[in-house]
């Protein structure tokens, strides 16, 4: 069962959700065994459980850069090929005005990674839905930031890793849905709006406030692949490693 999840199971609002969104938060790794979704999810230290939110966006951005193709062999035997460089070379010494051939060309830059952006809207019927929902918020901002060592003040832990995916009703396994497939990632932003409902009372007798809206920004850890064997759905270098 998730730590945290909104609505509660006791709440008979929950079985009437059709698909929710869970998030799992476990320990930073560098090895790269450790830095699977299998291994993350089933190694949590805190699970998020949430209706699928409403905006859900999944940005793939592959970059490039201007590169200078090394030469013309592929195009030419050699010999022809040296023939035609001196001929370049000879004809804009000469005066004749003509030029190199231009050699650039698109070059893919490594280290591409994807964003996963969500927004919650969690509007609580209860003051113990009330704290549930701010909890979550809470969990999402402090599990952002890295940990204090209480061994040194001058150490920091790097924030902790993520997997989340959409989930069907009650057993919270994990569903192929229009999830996005996410791959291991880390949370890059949290912007939590305390009173998104105006001229209502939002807050209960001991201020807590009754909605809140969640903005969440996840950067993957590693840039993403395709498997290679001609199959939808991406994995990342460590998923990789991890099946050889």
């Amino acid at each position: 069962m998730p730590d945290y999840i909104f609505p509660n199971p006791a709440d008979p609002f929950s079985k009437e959700i059709p698909i929710w969104m869970l998030f799992k938060v476990a320990a930073y790794s560098t090895f790269a065994a450790n830095r699977t979704r299998s291994y993350i999810q089933n190694r949590a230290y805190a699970t998020i459980a949430v209706p699928y939110p409403l905006d859900h966006r999944t940005s793939n951005n592959q970059q490039y850069m201007s590169g200078k193709y090394p030469d013309l062999e592929g195009l030419f035997d050699k010999e022809e090929y040296k023939l035609k460089d001196e001929e370049m070379d000879n004809s804009y010494t000469q005066g004749l005005g003509i030029v190199s051939y231009d050699h650039l060309e698109t070059v893919l830059t490594p280290g591409a990674r994807r964003t996963h952006r969500f927004e919650l809207n969690l509007v609580a019927k209860n003051s113990s839905q009330a704290y549930t929902i701010n909890d979550i918020g809470r969990a999402f901002q402090t599990y952002m930031f890295p940990s204090a060592f209480t061994e040194s003040i001058l150490n920091m832990a790097h924030p902790p890793l993520w997997s989340f995916y959409a989930s069907g009703p009650a057993t919270f396994n994990q569903a192929k849905y229009w999830d996005g497939d996410p791959l291991v990632s880390v949370l890059q932003s949290v912007d939590i709006n305390h009173s998104p409902i105006q001229n209502l009372p939002i807050m209960t007798p001991d201020f807590i406030p009754l909605a809140v809206n969640i903005k969440l920004t996840f950067l993957e850890l590693e840039p993403a692949m395709q498997r290679g064997d001609g199959s939808f759905g991406l994995i990342s270098r460590s998923e990789r490693f991890a099946e050889f």
